[in-house]
C-alpha cells in the first residue's frame, strides 16, 4: 500500500512538473512573439499583452494595476506580477505600468513562492513559480530529484544522497516549509548538492 501511495504521488508531482514546465515555454514562446510584434506595430495602434498565458489589446502608455486585474479577471486576493528579463516583479495595486507591448503578467496568490533550484550538473535551473509557503523541503525535493532526473541510492558500490541548501546552510529537516526558509522573501533561491559514499 505504501509503495502505491509512493508511486502515486512521484506520478503527480511529475504530471505537475510537466504542467509547469509547459507553462514555462508557452510563457516564453508568447514573449518572443509579443517582442517580434512589437517592433512591427504602427505607434497608433493597440499593443498585445499577456497575462495569465491568455492575450489581451491595449492602448500604448500608462494602465493602472488594478485597471489590468479587473481586465484579466484577476480576483483581489492575487497580486499581478510582470516578468521582466525571466524574473517576476511584484506590482503594487496602487502602481502604474508603462505598457509598450509584449509585456507578460502573471497573477500570483499573495503568498506564493518563486521558487529556483540551482544544480552544478544541469543545464537550466529548476524553476517553480507558484510554490506554497506551506510546502515542505520533503515534497520540494523530490520533484526537484525527477526533474533532475536524479535518485537517491545506491549504485556500483556507492550511495548517492542529494541535499538542498539555502544560501551555505543544508537543509536537513524535510518537514521545515518553504516559508519558514523564505521568511518575507517573495523568491527562494537553492542549490542542490550531491553526496556520493563508497559502501
Amino acid at each position: 500500500m505504501a509503495d502505491e501511495q509512493i508511486e502515486q504521488e512521484i506520478h503527480r508531482i511529475q504530471e505537475k512538473i510537466h504542467q509547469d514546465q509547459n507553462e514555462i515555454e508557452q510563457l516564453e514562446r508568447e514573449e518572443e512573439r509579443l517582442l517580434e510584434q512589437e517592433d512591427h506595430k504602427p505607434e497608433h495602434n493597440n499593443v498585445e499583452i499577456t497575462i495569465d498565458n491568455k492575450g489581451y489589446e491595449v492602448k500604448p502608455g500608462e494602465h493602472k494595476v488594478v485597471a489590468l486585474k479587473e481586465l484579466a479577471g484577476i480576483p483581489a486576493t492575487k497580486e499581478l506580477e510582470e516578468i521582466i528579463g525571466g524574473i517576476l516583479t511584484p506590482l503594487a495595486n496602487d502602481s502604474t505600468v508603462d505598457i509598450h507591448g509584449g509585456e507578460v503578467f502573471l497573477g500570483r496568490e499573495k503568498d506564493a513562492l518563486h521558487v529556483t533550484v540551482h544544480y552544478p550538473a544541469a543545464k537550466e535551473p529548476y524553476t517553480e513559480y507558484h510554490a506554497r509557503r506551506t510546502e515542505t523541503v520533503g515534497v520540494l525535493k523530490s520533484r526537484v530529484l525527477v526533474a533532475f532526473n536524479l535518485v537517491e541510492g545506491q549504485e556500483s558500490g556507492q550511495t548517492f544522497t542529494y541535499t538542498l541548501y539555502h544560501k551555505k546552510r543544508p537543509l536537513e529537516n524535510l518537514a521545515e516549509t518553504l516559508g519558514q526558509i523564505a521568511g518575507q522573501e517573495r523568491s527562494l533561491e537553492l542549490k542542490l548538492s550531491q553526496q556520493i559514499t563508497q559502501g
